[in-house]
């Protein structure tokens, strides 16, 4: 990697590494940060009720009283899932892949997708990548129509479909971190990385 980057004129970088990986790098004079934690969750012991997941109960209630419908079957509306990903990277910006997953139906059709309706139209869906023992969150995407509490919703049933197929492990992927709480410019930097990357969300659950 050392060798590809120079000939590229680029800075080698290794992103989600193990801890075994680590180790290696640092005996080979690389530098490590923590930057992100894996926001992982055992969906046969996921229980809504307690009491730290009191504001996503909250959530969860607020959006149900919005009459949202969430629908997880197939065959799926691609077109008008499309359109969702069209407003969504509107208002935020072109979906670069890495960290944040990019529509592509090919790609799409093999994953769990959980959808939501608001008013009798499409408003929001996320997907996950479908493995023999883990669930992994991928691509979400909602419009300027879909209620607060939406994504929560979406992302709770499909917690709640992994429970009932067995799925050991779920991954609501990465979640920026604090590479060093002692810090304060870490702490003041981990806080608006979170923010931006709308993982408060995700750290509800």
């Amino acid at each position: 990697l050392n060798a590809e980057a120079a000939i590229l004129g680029k800075h080698p970088f290794v992103y989600k590494c193990s801890a075994k990986n680590a180790v290696t790098l640092r005996t080979n004079k690389w530098s490590t940060i923590h930057i992100s934690d894996d926001a992982i969750i055992a969906p046969r012991r996921f229980n809504l009720e307690q009491l730290a997941l009191r504001t996503l109960r909250r959530k969860l209630r607020a959006v149900h009283k919005s009459n949202l419908i969430v629908k997880m079957d197939a065959p799926h509306p691609w077109p008008d899932l499309q359109q969702i990903d069209v407003e969504w990277q509107n208002t935020h910006g072109t979906a670069r892949g890495g960290t944040m997953g990019r529509f592509e139906i090919g790609y799409l059709s093999h994953h769990f997708i959980a959808r939501a309706e608001h008013d009798g139209r499409l408003c929001a869906f996320v997907t996950f990548q479908v493995g023999a023992s883990e669930w992994s969150l991928d691509v979400m995407r909602h419009s300027a129509a879909a209620p607060s509490g939406t994504m929560h919703a979406l992302v709770h049933a499909a917690i709640k479909a992994a429970q009932m197929s067995g799925v050991p492990r779920l991954s609501l992927a990465s979640t920026p971190a604090c590479p060093d709480p002692n810090i304060r410019f870490f702490r003041w930097a981990a806080r608006r990385a979170v923010l931006k990357a709308g993982g408060t969300g995700l750290r509800q659950f």
